[in-house]
């Protein structure tokens, strides 16, 4: 008999009912319900809550699988252990790699990571379906060449993986059989009283067992999910919503005509008035009319209208506030309605995403839940550390797998020797097997010669550790029992099972039972593992990469059950799986394009087109893409149609990764059936009072009350909150420490000038970088100067090594034209070309370890000798047409000039240092003057804003440096500045030149950047050749009258030492600051440029503007603009004296 009704009608509650009335009336007769594995418990719970007596004396809740080991516990079936998946994924790799060779076409695909789990999968599906390895030849009649060998080479492997388990193992899908074979020998099942309820449908092998209890029992009940108004022997077609229903009807059917069994009048559990939505014609009304024709629209009446609606709408940012949203509604409805946490449940399309953040959010909440999900072993502590161990062993102690290894917790390496260990691996370029075995010796450069012993010692416990397992891992001609025991002895040596035993004690301690569940079975898990790859591959030769692909095939498959660790819990689960008892809040989170539906699994071994060939040959299979888009909708009303009071549909605009996305076809099916839902936005319309329901919610609040206060303007639900947490000690010390964090810093106190004294020294040996760091933001000087903080050194071939590399050889070439008393204008092109050459191959010398460690750095030689050539050409042709010759190369300024020092407030002294890349110089008619360049393989440009606020201040420093020297050396003469320049090592890319142009092109791409002087008398020192237009050599440009343009990059003799001297006053200016012990958060913002843009200490200072914290705003300003106010500083400064 089937009975039948809607979600929500009562059917199971109306069958229970009357089975524990049959059950009590006749106790000598068997009731057998058989419900899906996954709905046993949950069923038990149910029938044992309506049983009078709270106990089954005559009544057995089984699933399929459950029933046929009664059976055969009875009647004495089948020997062989079961394989399961695990198993089953070993034994098809075995076969995948036995057969490689005959596989024509997924030989190569099938060693893709998962392969072997998909073909594992399209074998169960196979057996499921009762399809043996010969039929499969019939397949390909009629097919593509291609076609016809893939289900060839699935033939193969499907009769190698039975062959191989023929008299060895079972498999969970040929249990059903075996069990129709004794089932008629059962007094358990023989005139017993049979309970179907819970399926949506059945698979083959499931019919041949319902056709034996057909057969066998005193009467089958079959209860389906069937509206009351549909004809259940009208099948229709699969779009319509319960096609699956009716074709479980008409299949189970056609069984009972076959065993000729009496078949009884379809009994109809829909009552109008009654069931779940008696009291809520919001939801009956939904589940009326959800995915039916008709489109009907909900109109509310008077005696409907009531302020709480049955259904609502969210619209979330993001995944995080769905869920702190969903912990808010379920605080605030169990303290204002009294509800139980088992009154509510969480589903969603895609747990995998949701799952993490609903543990974080209700465990911070305080909500007692379950996940409903058997929980992967991938991530477990355990797992990972053979993984990472086997990945060193496979990447030859790559830095990145050694360091992985090391930091996955079961290692015996404190959290401080893994970090020693890899400061120094990183610093010294350690990398392989080889080099982990040798004696550490390079020393890294910012380190101490007495810290290599400690080096070595780590070194030679990490060896003590791994090498055994290394050797094991790599015998010659190891079989899959050799390495597994070599792991095992791993395992055994690194005390890995105490290890996790206290991780578990440590979880039952903190109350966290799901963890300590997990942890309690997974060493069992892996020695279970362990043993099947020996009892399965034994002594078969076996690669080091093929074990390390059969342990991930096996934690691939694994998976741990968690039992439900109390009674009144929220459920979180997936709309597919979970089965939800009664409740009356439902939440589906996640309602987005991409989730709902759920979109089809990709790849597989038989794609999408091979599923529907075989369709058309009537060879039924798993669901096809077009079937499983109406079985999800199907899913979709049933899980929808659970909740008694209210149902919540909600969506994020982006995704946890931040991907925008969009809400899901089925929020405008809600809002086409309830035209006066509105969809509620939680950015804009989302109360204090909710927020303050949980941590995350009062945490958010707090820090907007923060940043309130730092605008003054504080809210009055932040004062509230701040009251409240002022009540608990605890919450009060939280409270003194956010304050504290989020103002102590930001109060710019400073250190004062003693303690800048004692960290400094009373005389500051300084360079202008660190001016400019200053500059740029005090806090970030104090960092890295007061404080000393480093960045790790690393053994890295990096842009600023190739800038060294390049300042060093054109220094070489400077000093080698020097020492010759060769002119470097004079040059010929090979002349030059081989000098370079020279120069670079020195250079190279001092940096051979680095620049020869890898294959890239390597060929990085060659783009710095082409560099190199390149750039002496440019300088070449830059000097040609002028009169400046190079003086000197690479002079320091430090303790050669007295006048390097200034006197700062406080008495304190400041010693400049640096050096200067080139000096070039020119007389004419008895005027010294001198232009410097400084060498730049970055894009850095002059801008005089910048250098007005001390942020480059380089060049300016530079060139007084060099005229006070001069000035030294020629005491009687004029000693004037003429440039101060940018030269970037570059390669441009020039494209669109004229034909003939192309150096001329090039040449005007590589002039250098910064300010000359602008008289025509003084441009044409540098070009003497330019009459007009813009230069090939300097940045600057002729207008008609024959002056300089107004973008051309010059300045008038007045306005350069207007420069100099005001960068020297604003050095003595940030020096005295310093002294001062000024450590102020204040970085610059100038357009899109902060301080903060390659700031290593940022999770230091936690520099934020949502919280309040402001940039200091420096406006762009042009070129005569700055001059003018430089002018106006120095002229202040003269009438102040």
């Amino acid at each position: 008999q089937f009975v039948t009704g809607s979600s929500g009608a009562g059917k199971s509650q109306y069958v229970y009912e009357e089975l524990l009335r049959e059950s009590a009336e006749h106790p000598e007769k068997q009731y057998l319900v058989i419900v899906p594995e996954q709905f046993t418990m949950q069923t038990q719970k149910e029938i044992l809550q309506k049983s009078p007596v709270h106990g089954l004396l005559n009544v057995d809740i089984l699933s399929f699988n459950r029933l046929a080991w009664r059976v055969f516990g009875e009647t004495g079936g089948d020997s062989r252990p079961v394989l399961e998946d695990t198993g089953k994924t070993l034994v098809v790799q075995r076969v995948v790699s036995a057969q490689k060779k005959n596989l024509r076409v997924l030989g190569k695909s099938l060693s893709r990571q998962g392969a072997v789990e998909q073909m594992k999968s399209l074998i169960s599906e196979l057996m499921q379906y009762r399809i043996n390895p010969q039929e499969l030849s019939a397949w390909t009649e009629g097919s593509s060449p291609y076609f016809s060998d893939k289900i060839r080479d699935v033939q193969t492997v499907y009769q190698g993986f039975r062959d191989y388990i023929r008299d060895h193992y079972l498999t969970t899908e040929e249990v059903p059989e075996l069990l129709c074979g004794v089932i008629g020998k059962s007094s358990l099942v023989k005139d017993s009283v049979v309970l179907l309820d819970g399926f949506t449908g059945f698979t083959p092998v499931q019919n041949l067992v319902v056709r034996e209890l057909l057969a066998l029992a005193e009467k089958v009940t079959v209860v389906v999910t069937l509206d009351g108004r549909e004809d259940p022997w009208q099948t229709g077609g699969m779009h319509q919503l319960f096609y699956m229903s009716k074709r479980m009807i008409k299949d189970t059917a056609k069984l009972a005509e076959e065993t000729h069994t009496e078949l009884l009048p379809v009994r109809q559990a829909y009552s109008k008035g009654k069931g779940r939505f008696a009291d809520n014609p919001e939801l009956a009304f939904l589940e009326q009319n959800l995915f039916r024709y008709g489109n009907r629209v909900y109109r509310r009446t008077d005696q409907t209208e009531n302020e709480c609606s049955g259904i609502r709408l969210a619209e979330a940012a993001d995944p995080s506030q769905e869920i702190t949203f969903v912990a808010e509604q379920i605080c605030r409805l169990v303290r204002e309605r009294g509800y139980h946490y088992r009154d509510f449940a969480v589903v969603t399309g895609d747990l995998d995403s949701y799952a993490g953040k609903a543990e974080r959010i209700f465990a911070s909440a305080e909500i007692p839940y379950f996940l409903d999900q058997k929980k992967s072993v991938m991530t477990n502590q355990l797992v990972e550390f053979i993984r990472s161990v086997m990945d060193m062993m496979i990447r030859n102690y790559s830095y990145e797998s050694v360091f992985r290894y090391l930091r996955s917790g079961l290692s015996d390496f404190t959290p401080e020797e893994t970090d020693q260990l890899e400061n120094y691996v990183l610093a010294a370029g350690i990398r392989g097997h080889k080099m982990y075995r040798e004696t550490f010796v390079r020393q890294p450069k910012l380190d101490r010669e007495d810290r290599m012993r400690r080096y070595n010692e780590l070194r030679e416990k990490f060896l003590q550790e791994t090498e055994e397992l290394h050797e094991g891992l790599h015998e010659r001609m190891g079989t899959a029992r050799r390495k597994s025991e070599a792991l095992y002895r791993f395992l055994v040596k690194t005390r890995c099972q105490e290890k996790i035993k206290a991780e578990q004690e440590q979880f039952k301690a903190g109350k966290d039972l799901l963890s300590e569940r997990e942890y309690s079975q997974i060493w069992a898990y892996v020695m279970g593992l362990l043993d099947k790859i020996v009892e399965v591959l034994g002594d078969e030769p076996m690669k080091l990469e093929d074990f390390r692909d059969v342990l991930e095939s096996g934690f691939q498959e694994g998976r741990v059950g968690l039992i439900p660790p109390g009674e009144d819990q929220v459920t979180v689960g997936d709309i597919r799986r979970t089965r939800l008892g009664r409740i009356r809040v439902l939440f589906f989170v996640g309602v987005n394009e991409g989730i709902i539906p759920q979109p089809l699994a990709a790849g597989g071994v038989l794609s999408e087109t091979d599923r529907e060939e075989l369709q058309k040959k009537n060879i039924e299979l798993s669901p096809t893409a077009r079937e499983e888009i109406y079985q999800q909708r199907f899913y979709l009303y049933l899980s929808m149609t659970k909740p008694q009071d209210l149902l919540y549909l909600s969506f994020s605009r982006t995704s946890g990764g931040g991907k925008a996305q969009m809400p899901s076809y089925l929020i405008g099916v809600a809002k086409k059936m309830f035209p006066d839902l509105e969809i509620r936005n939680l950015d804009a319309d989302h109360p204090a009072g909710e927020r303050l329901e949980t941590p995350e919610g009062r945490k958010s609040l707090l820090f907007e009350g923060l940043s309130g206060m730092r605008k003054n303007l504080p809210s009055a639900e932040f004062r509230g909150l701040v009251r409240w947490m002022r009540e608990s000690p605890e919450k009060s010390r939280e409270l003194d420490r956010l304050l504290l964090a989020s103002r102590s810093y930001r109060q710019n106190i400073g250190i004062g000038r003693v303690i800048a004294g004692k960290l400094y020294g009373m005389t500051l040996v300084n360079s202008v970088t660190r001016l400019e760091e200053f500059a740029g933001c005090p806090y970030r000087h104090f960092l890295d100067y007061g404080l000393g903080l480093q960045e790790r050194e690393e053994f890295v071939f990096t842009a600023a090594d190739f800038g060294t590399i390049m300042h060093e050889a054109l220094e070489y070439f400077t000093r080698s034209l020097s020492r010759d008393h060769r002119e470097w204008a004079a040059l010929s092109g090979p002349e030059r070309d081989a000098l370079a050459d020279t120069a670079l191959e020195n250079v190279l010398g001092n940096h051979s370890g680095l620049l020869y460690s890898t294959a890239r750095n390597t060929a990085m030689v060659s783009r710095l000798r082409k560099m190199l050539r390149q750039t002496v050409w440019a300088l070449q042709e830059q000097l040609k047409p002028g009169e400046f010759r190079p003086e000197s190369a690479e002079t320091s300024f430090s303790g050669r000039m007295r006048d390097a020092r200034y006197f700062l407030e406080g008495g304190a002294q400041m010693k400049l240092t640096g050096r200067i890349d080139r000096v070039d110089e020119c007389v004419q008619d008895g005027r010294h003057y001198l232009k410097i360049i400084d060498y730049k393989t970055g894009e850095t440009r002059l801008d005089l804003t910048r250098l007005y606020h001390g942020l480059q201040l380089q060049l300016p420093v530079y060139m007084q440096a060099v005229l006070e020297e001069e000035q030294k050396k020629y005491p009687r003469e004029s000693v004037e500045p003429g440039a101060m320049f940018y030269y970037h090592i570059r390669d441009p890319f020039i494209e669109n030149a004229e034909p003939g142009m192309e150096k001329a092109a090039l040449l005007k791409e590589l002039r250098p950047d910064g300010l000359l002087r602008s008289e025509n008398a003084i441009v044409r020192l540098f070009d003497r050749d330019l009459v007009s237009g813009a230069s090939l050599v300097i940045p600057v440009s002729l207008n008609k009258g024959g002056e300089p343009s107004r973008n051309s990059a010059s300045a008038a003799g007045e306005d350069f030492r207007a420069l100099l001297a005001y960068t020297d006053r604003e050095v003595k200016r940030l020096g005295s600051r310093m002294m001062c012990g000024e450590t102020a958060v204040s970085p610059y913002r100038m357009g899109d440029q902060t301080a903060c843009g390659y700031c290593p200490y940022r999770p230091v200072c936690q520099f934020d503007e949502r919280l309040g914290d402001r940039y200091r705003q420096i406006r762009k300003e042009e070129k005569c603009a700055v001059l003018e106010k430089m002018r106006k500083a120095g002229d202040q400064e003269e009438n102040q004296r």
